[in-house]
């Protein structure tokens, strides 16, 4: 699928895209490409609102990385709500 960005100067292909829902958030991760590279756009709806960041390619094993130190971390964490369960 190719659309153009909001400044309608660089087209973009949307290539795979996820969608998750957790509480009243959704989050969409969109791989796209243009003409500079491919990236994951990351965008968070909460009721109409939304924030989005852009993470080029080069930077997916790093934030990859990342995740997975706090996964581990927070699974060592005690739990702030007895209701609620660790990362798992």
């Amino acid at each position: 699928m190719i659309e153009e960005n909001n400044y309608g100067k660089q087209p973009t292909e949307l290539l795979a895209s996820e969608k998750i829902g957790v509480d009243r958030k959704l989050f969409y991760l969109d791989l796209k490409q243009n003409s500079r590279g491919r990236y994951l756009k990351i965008t968070e709806d909460v009721g109409g609102r939304r924030d989005t960041i852009m993470l080029p390619v080069e930077a997916f094993q790093d934030f990859f990385q990342a995740f997975v130190r706090l996964i581990e971390f927070e699974r060592e964490l005690e739990p702030t709500d007895p209701n609620t369960t660790s990362l798992e």
